[in-house]
């Protein structure tokens, strides 16, 4: 008996240490199962999409419902590869939160292979990388204003070179120097 208790409290032990990890996570994590249901999803997904872990458990093709229409075929070609080749992918697409605020979400995820080669399903990573996509978006509108500002600048400096060839047209004075 004293073998089994200690055993018992190994394992209490690991599955302590696992739940702190997993449920502490930051990232929105989750496993799952070949037959497309969930074996564990971290609790972060309420703050990443405002639905519970238990509604994502409840309805399994929530997480489909969620990404935007624009992005669905994004996300199922993701499927199809990460089904046909086994190496870590990742995607980025976007969620519609509970609240109807749009998300960004980078994912990676890898195919779970036990000892024995069985495949036990897909262990996935998800970050929100909304504020991220944001400042790309901003960085692009700068970037593109600064082309604008620049092309004016240059035709602007070619009107001005002209204007100043016309107007002080020095190039027909003929000068008496030594020189």
């Amino acid at each position: 008996m004293p073998i089994l208790k200690s055993i018992k409290a190994a394992l209490r032990a690991s599955e302590e240490k696992f739940r702190t990890v997993a449920d502490y996570t930051y990232d929105w994590e989750y496993w799952e199962n070949p037959d497309g249901n969930f074996n564990y999803i971290s609790p972060s997904c309420k703050r990443i999409t405002g639905y519970s872990a238990q509604e994502f458990i409840d309805d399994s093709k929530l997480l489909d419902q969620i990404i935007l229409p624009e992005d669905r075929n994004i996300w199922s070609n993701h499927r199809r590869e990460a089904i046909e080749e086994l190496k870590l992918r990742e995607v980025q697409f976007r969620i519609r939160r509970k609240d109807g605020e749009i998300r960004w979400i980078e994912h990676a995820c890898q195919q779970v292979i036990d000892d024995r080669g069985e495949f036990l399903g897909f262990r996935a990573s998800n970050r929100d990388i909304s504020a991220r996509k944001k400042s790309e978006q901003e960085l692009q509108v700068a970037l593109s204003e600064i082309k604008q500002l620049r092309n004016k600048l240059e035709v602007e400096s070619v009107y001005l070179q002209e204007e100043i060839k016309q107007e002080h047209n020095f190039e027909n004075i003929i000068g008496q120097s030594d020189v």
